[in-house]
């Protein structure tokens, strides 16, 4: 029983961390940090199911897809817009899925938690696949941005500086 608590508070934390800084990150890419709150709470809803909080994660996943549909502008159409947008949507379309069949199909007697490690198992793939795309993201970045702090080889130094007078 405590490794399932310190399980679930520190699952809890690494998930939500994360989260609060992404949320900076929203007004640049609001559909991905609707995604990953989507699918932060996915990740948790094994959990919220076992304290039967089923219906209050439908309508709060439901009111914040909608509100997230709602507020962003629609995606340019070509290119990696589009490849993204479909990436995203059969990302929302498996979370969806899973949900029916752990709603309509009954685990088997040999693996009662079935759905609760399908569930994870998807969480943990994407979230994988969100930290490689951040990184790609970052280094991309840091590749193409003109260097502008004396640690990186942009600005002067203080030694340049005492030179210089």
């Amino acid at each position: 029983l405590a490794f399932f608590l310190l399980s679930f508070q520190v699952h809890e934390k690494h998930l939500l961390l994360p989260l609060l800084p992404a949320a900076l990150l929203s007004t640049e890419h609001p559909r991905a940090y609707a995604w990953f709150a989507l699918l932060a709470a996915f990740s948790m809803f094994p959990l919220l199911a076992r304290d039967g909080l089923r219906l209050a994660y439908s309508v709060c996943q439901l009111a914040f897809g909608a509100l997230a549909a709602a507020l962003t502008p629609p995606m340019e159409v070509g290119g990696s817009a589009t490849a993204g947008g479909l990436l995203l949507a059969a990302s929302l379309a498996g979370m969806v899925a899973l949900h029916v069949a752990e709603a309509a199909l009954p685990p088997p007697r040999r693996y009662p938690d079935l759905h609760a490690v399908a569930f994870s198992a998807y969480a943990c793939c994407h979230l994988v696949g969100a930290y490689a795309a951040c990184l790609h993201t970052l280094w991309r970045t840091t590749a193409t941005a003109p260097p502008h702090t004396p640690l990186d080889g942009g600005g002067t130094t203080v030694r340049e500086r005492r030179k210089a007078e």
